[in-house]
């Protein structure tokens, strides 16, 4: 899941004019961080819950007039992964690459080598861009607002921002350590593996079987 919720403390220096109403100044600093990501957190705040002070501020650093304490807030995160699955909607169409947007904030972008080789760039009767995967232009169409699911091949992060990578080749799939496809892969070699050694143990005792009638057999003759 892109989605994930967990429990932070935040460092806060809060000016002396809040004390008349420090409630409303600790929300203010913790919604700062809404929508932005959070390098600590590894992901993007979408909401912050319950904020609560830990301790009473119980010290003043050198002249600075700053109240310092620490806040604890449940966090609601979004949180991608490379190899994981999402679901964005089209608002560009190139022939270079696919542009999206996951949940309307967050940009995507699939480059054209990330494409099913099936997939052609063109245009529809009326000019509009798009890709699509046969001559009638009606098969597989790409174009603005198509709803599509691809896999995260790479997150970039800059300045409390992110964007997104992506692709819609399954093989990219494979990236997430404990994605099912590597799960059913590992568990299909082993079986594999288990019916080989079941084989080869059958095969040995048959082997040992035929021997031991074989010397039976001399031994009645002589």
């Amino acid at each position: 899941m892109a989605f994930k919720q967990v429990t932070a403390t935040f460092y806060l220096s809060l000016p002396p004019t809040c004390l008349p109403n420090p409630t409303a100044a600790i929300t203010r600093e913790l919604g700062a961080l809404v929508l932005t990501y959070h390098e600590a957190l590894g992901g993007v705040v979408l909401a912050l819950n319950k904020p609560r002070v830990v301790s009473t501020p119980e010290r003043v650093l050198y002249d600075s007039p700053f109240i310092h304490l620490h806040v604890t807030a449940d966090v609601l995160l979004f949180a991608p992964e490379v190899g994981m699955g999402l679901a964005g909607c089209v608002n560009f169409v190139g022939s270079s690459h696919i542009g999206l947007l996951v949940h309307g904030v967050v940009n995507v972008s699939i480059p054209a080598d990330k494409l099913p080789v099936n997939l052609d760039y063109d245009e529809d009767d009326e000019g509009e861009p798009m890709w699509c995967e046969d001559e009638t232009k009606q098969e597989g169409r790409i174009m603005v607002g198509t709803e599509m699911e691809f896999f995260v091949t790479k997150l970039n992060i800059k300045a409390g921002d992110i964007s997104i990578v992506g692709s819609l080749l399954p093989e990219d799939e494979l990236q997430l350590p404990d994605s099912a496809a590597q799960t059913k892969a590992k568990k299909d070699k082993k079986e594999k593996k288990r019916k080989r050694d079941d084989k080869s143990v059958d095969e040995d005792e048959a082997v040992g079987s035929d021997k031991k009638k074989k010397k039976k057999k001399k031994k009645s003759k002589a």
